[in-house]
């Protein structure tokens, strides 16, 4: 619909003419079930911004399509508390991401962290918890655990899926180490957080600890 003219008094509005109105207005609602609710159908054109997944979503016929997201993202101010003598999962506070049901996501992982290296010392293991159901394929970029004293100069690459974990070499308490890792993140009927989990790979007194900066991200894409 284009504006060819100034409407003028008298002017009669006709049934398509208010409805491609209302198609253009961008309402917002707290979540998809409000939007649903109020918008039934996925009416061709209506556009509805959803904030529970933070994306902008566009009705075409008879469900919503996502056309523009913002990223939702958990992000280290401070260091987190430090790990010690175990090697049991653990979730990192701070780095949590509330995520709904039936939705597609793209993950990426930026950790940084310290701990001791060498054969016997805490080094670095790395794990996920989500809702029921959720799945992930996901892979990862780390350096590898060595037995010899300091931290591997190789470069491990590695996948997995949610309920795997990987394990990670360090260079002592002092010495920033960081890995990437990226994923595609599948939700089923429970909503829920979705969380970074960290431990030791050998128990230790000496303490593993994911730094500030280690920024967890979901784009919903699905």
């Amino acid at each position: 619909m284009a504006l060819i003219a100034d409407v003028v008094a008298g002017t009669v509005i006709t049934i398509s003419w208010g409805n491609g109105i209302r198609n253009q207005v961008i309402a917002t609602f707290a979540d998809e079930a409000t939007r649903d609710a109020s918008i039934p159908g996925g009416p061709a054109g209506r556009y509805a911004d959803c904030a529970d997944i933070s994306a902008l979503t566009r009705g075409n016929g008879a469900t919503w399509d996502i056309v523009a997201t913002k990223p939702l993202v958990a992000s280290l101010s401070a260091d987190a508390a430090g790990i010690t003598s175990s090697t049991v999962l653990a979730d990192v506070a701070g780095l949590s991401i509330p995520v709904t049901v039936n939705r597609v996501y793209e993950m990426s992982l930026l950790c940084i962290y310290t701990a001791a290296g060498g054969a016997g010392a805490g080094q670095f293991k790395l794990g996920w918890t989500a809702p029921a159901g959720a799945t992930m394929d996901w892979g990862i970029t780390g350096k590898l655990v060595n037995d010899a004293s300091g931290v591997s100069g190789v470069t491990t690459f590695d996948g997995g899926f949610i309920t795997d974990a990987r394990s990670f070499g360090a260079a002592g308490t002092g010495t920033l180490i960081s890995l990437t890792a990226c994923g595609r993140l599948v939700t089923a009927g429970t909503a829920g957080n979705f969380k970074l989990q960290a431990a030791q790979v050998a128990s230790s007194a000496s303490a593993t600890t994911v730094r500030r900066g280690t920024t967890l991200r979901l784009v919903p894409i699905a």
